[in-house]
C-alpha cells in the first residue's frame, strides 16, 4: 500500500494548458495534427505524474489514474495482453510492441487520455472517475481517428468508474464501454508489482466492484427535490439581470441537463468579433471532495480563442487583477470565481441571501471590467 501512497504524493493535480507525454521518446511526442510545441522530459513515472498541477476545485484523480494506467499498459507485458484481450476482446501477436503516448493533443479536438498505436490498430482511451463526457468529446475523438489514422483499425475506449450510456454511430469505429472493475478484476499475481499497485490504488478509491445502491442514496433520494428547489430559488433571482445586462437566460429545464457535468446553472451566450462564448452561474462541485461550490464562470472554446483578444483582455483583467481562477480541459478555457457552499452554512447570515450577495458582488466585477472595454460581455 506504501506505494500507492507515495504515488499520490506526486500527483499533484491535473495537466493544464498543453501537457502531454510520450513512453517511446525523449520528447513529447507530437503527432500529425497535434500542437507542434515540445520539451525534454525525463521517462520516470514520477516525473510525469509529478508535472500535473494542483487546481483549483479540480481533482488530480483523472490525471494521475491516467498516467499510471499508461504506464502499466506500457511495461507490463502480460497486463497489456491481458487487458487487450479481455477487455477489449483484440488478440494481438505477443511480438508487437505499442507505441503509447498520453495528453496528445489534436487541433480542435481535444486531447485523449491515453493514446495506443499498433501497426494496424489505434486505439483512444478516455480515463473518467467522477467526470462525465464533455460535449462532443465522443465525436471529436472519431474525427481524430478518421483524419489520423486512416489505415488502421479503430477503437474508443471509455474507462468510467460509473455506467455511462453511450452510442457512436459509425461502423468503423470500435466503441469499447469498460468500468474500472473490470480491469481490477483481471490484474493478478502473474502481473508486475506496479500493476498490482494500481490494483490497490482502484480499490482504494471505490473502483473495485459494480455499484449498488446505498443508505447515502436513499437519503439523497428523500432529499433531492428540496435540494434542487432551493437552487432553482437563487438562480431565478438572477433571470431579470442576466436578461437586462446580457441579453437572455438559458431555460430553468436546462439546469438538470448538465447535472451528469457535475453542475447547476444558467448560462447566456455572449459574442466577441464573432467567436460565442458563454457566461454561467450556479453550483458547480468539482475536485476529488465534490464539496459544492457557487459562483460565476466564463466559459471560453478554445478553438477559435487561442492568443485571443478575448483570452489576453481576460487575463489581463480577471486573471491578474481580480485574482479570478483559470483553467483548461482541452476544450474549453474557464476564467472563474467561486465560494464553497460550507461558506455560507457556517456563517450566522442566512444561506440563501448571502449566496445572492456574494454573486451578485462577482457580476459587478464583470461590469468594471466591460466599462474598460464596451465589446466584453455583449451577445
Amino acid at each position: 500500500m506504501r506505494g500507492a501512497s507515495l504515488f499520490c504524493a506526486c500527483a499533484l493535480g491535473r495537466a493544464w494548458k498543453t501537457g502531454r507525454c510520450s513512453f517511446h521518446a525523449d520528447f513529447f511526442y507530437i503527432g500529425k495534427g497535434s500542437t507542434d510545441k515540445t520539451r525534454q522530459l525525463t521517462d520516470s513515472i514520477f516525473s510525469r505524474v509529478f508535472s500535473y498541477r494542483q487546481r483549483e476545485n479540480h481533482s488530480p484523480l483523472e490525471n494521475f489514474l491516467t498516467e499510471i494506467f499508461a504506464y502499466c499498459i506500457e511495461s507490463d507485458e502480460m497486463f497489456r495482453l491481458d487487458f487487450m484481450t479481455t477487455c477489449l476482446n483484440l488478440h494481438i501477436p505477443k511480438k508487437e510492441i505499442p507505441s503509447i503516448t498520453t495528453q496528445l493533443e489534436y487541433d480542435d479536438y481535444g486531447r485523449p487520455d491515453v493514446e495506443i498505436n499498433y501497426q494496424n490498430i489505434s486505439i483512444l482511451v478516455e480515463c473518467k472517475v467522477e467526470a462525465s463526457e464533455r460535449e462532443n468529446q465522443l465525436l471529436d475523438y472519431a474525427e481524430i481517428l478518421n483524419r489520423y489514422k486512416e489505415d488502421k483499425k479503430k477503437h474508443i475506449v471509455f474507462l468510467t468508474k460509473y455506467y455511462e450510456h453511450k452510442e457512436l454511430n459509425n461502423d468503423k469505429i470500435n466503441l469499447h464501454l469498460i468500468r474500472w472493475y473490470s480491469v481490477y478484476e483481471i490484474i493478478n499475481e502473474r502481473h508486475l508489482q506496479i500493476t498490482n499497485h494500481l490494483k490497490y490504488f482502484l480499490k482504494e478509491h471505490g473502483m473495485e466492484k459494480l455499484n449498488s445502491f446505498t443508505l447515502q442514496d436513499l437519503v439523497a433520494m428523500q432529499t433531492i427535490a428540496e435540494t434542487m428547489t432551493k437552487m432553482d430559488e437563487l438562480l431565478e433571482q438572477f433571470k431579470p439581470e442576466f436578461e437586462k445586462q446580457f441579453g437572455g437566460y438559458s431555460k430553468s429545464s436546462s439546469r438538470s441537463t448538465r447535472l451528469s457535468n457535475n453542475i447547476y446553472i444558467n448560462f447566456v451566450e455572449l459574442n466577441y468579433n464573432d467567436s460565442p462564448y458563454y457566461l454561467l452561474i450556479g453550483f458547480f462541485w468539482w475536485g476529488e471532495l465534490k464539496i459544492p461550490c457557487v459562483g460565476i464562470s466564463l466559459e471560453i472554446p478554445m478553438k477559435k480563442s487561442q492568443h485571443s483578444e478575448l483570452t489576453r483582455i481576460l487575463d489581463k483583467s480577471l486573471v491578474e487583477e481580480l485574482n479570478w481562477s483559470f483553467e483548461d480541459d482541452g476544450t474549453y478555457y474557464y476564467y472563474s470565481s467561486s465560494k464553497l457552499l460550507t461558506d455560507f452554512i457556517s456563517s450566522d447570515d442566512d444561506s440563501l441571501p448571502a449566496m445572492k450577495k456574494f454573486l451578485q458582488s462577482q457580476l459587478d466585477l464583470l461590469y468594471t471590467v466591460r466599462k474598460k472595454y464596451p465589446k466584453l460581455l455583449v451577445k
